[in-house]
């Protein structure tokens, strides 16, 4: 029984205390994607095939999604998100886009 969402957009307002090298701060506006966790360092994340990592995790199939009021995310797996892009429509890049843009990438 897990909270299901991916494509979520919000304001980062904590990060854990033993988290070193953050590219992210509190305070400001990422989104989470479907991929929530890769290890990075496995033969598949090095090689750009980061879901397909063993040690993968996926919002709202393998930990809470973004349909929660709170989610708790990795800092080096959400997107920072430009002000001058519209939330609702980051979210949707955050799925869609990022198909789009990977089957480009392979093609």
């Amino acid at each position: 029984p897990l909270i299901g969402g991916h494509e979520g957009v919000g304001t980062i307002v904590a990060i854990g205390t033993h988290t070193e090298n953050s590219p992210v701060q509190v305070g400001q506006r990422v989104g989470i994607k479907w991929l929530a966790y890769s290890c990075l360092n496995c033969e598949q994340c090095r090689t750009g095939l980061e879901q397909c990592c063993p040690q993968a995790r996926n919002s709202g199939l393998t930990v809470d999604g973004t349909f929660a009021q709170y989610v708790v995310s990795w800092v080096q797996h959400v997107t920072p998100i430009p002000e001058s892009l519209d939330s609702q429509a980051a979210a949707s890049v955050l799925c869609a886009g990022l198909t789009v843009y990977r089957a480009l990438k392979y093609s």
